[in-house]
């Protein structure tokens, strides 16, 4: 799986893979992942990306209806109790869910000092014991949301904190590039597409990765589809934006 940027997670899955053996053999347990990591900003193919490197080298055992399940809090009990009780649900000839399970907890930083908080730190330590955990954080959110956090972090524990950098405008580009390429379209790539991308990156304001894949799908409608594998080049994106072609 092509990963732009995240140069500090790509290190970190590394570095894990490296101690394949103490994982395999060894049974020592794979380490948590706690990340800054904006819902906007590629949560779910981060997750799919870990998922994966631990999947494919055999790091930890899988055993359930999905490799991967992926929850975002919105701080109410109700929808908790439905999280952990599909969690559950997903354990397969087993009595835990075994696999990975990444959540958004940044509403929870809205509830500090309310029940909810203690609900999701105890249930989230539990599937802890069985399953690898991704817990994604919004850290503009302020001190609530350290607090939360290193209360998560604690019970959970055996836990990596990898810290997320913004993006540049050549990441932004090298991820609209990618998902033109994941739609099975050819690019054309070089130094002309990616300058162009970049203005077009900081003319647009585009500050997230769903922002910048909504340049892609944009990018979409330049494409010559005259032959059987459709392409885009330089030329075709510098006129698609230069007559003004943009809604995003």
């Amino acid at each position: 799986m092509k990963l732009v940027g995240l140069e500090g997670l790509k290190t970190t899955m590394s570095e894990i893979v490296s101690k394949a053996d103490a994982y395999r053999k060894g049974g020592a347990q794979v380490p948590h992942v706690v990340m800054n990591l904006t819902h906007d900003n590629g949560q779910s193919i981060v997750a799919d990306y870990i998922t994966s490197v631990l999947y494919e080298n055999n790091l930890r055992k899988f055993c359930g209806l999905n490799t991967l399940l992926e929850y975002r809090v919105d701080g109410s009990i109700r929808q908790m109790k439905q999280i952990f009780e599909d969690i559950a649900s997903n354990a397969v000839y087993t009595n835990e869910f075994e696999g990975v399970v990444a959540v958004d907890i940044s509403a929870l930083s809205e509830f500090i000092n309310e029940f909810q908080v203690d609900y999701f730190v105890e249930h989230i330590g539990f599937v802890a014991q069985n399953a690898t955990v991704i817990i994604y954080y919004d850290a503009s959110l302020g001190k609530r949301m350290q607090i939360i956090k290193e209360r998560v972090v604690n019970t959970i524990g055996n836990c990596i904190d990898v810290s997320v950098t913004p993006y540049s405008q050549k990441e932004y580009s090298e991820i609209v590039v990618q998902n033109i390429l994941d739609r099975g379209i050819e690019v054309d790539t070089g130094d002309d597409l990616e300058n162009i991308l970049c203005r077009v990156v900081d003319t647009y304001h585009v500050t997230s990765a769903k922002q910048a894949v909504a340049v892609a799908e944009n990018l979409v409608f330049c494409a010559d589809y005259s032959s059987f594998t459709p392409r885009i080049d330089s030329k075709m994106v510098s006129e698609h934006f230069g007559n003004g072609k943009v809604c995003f």
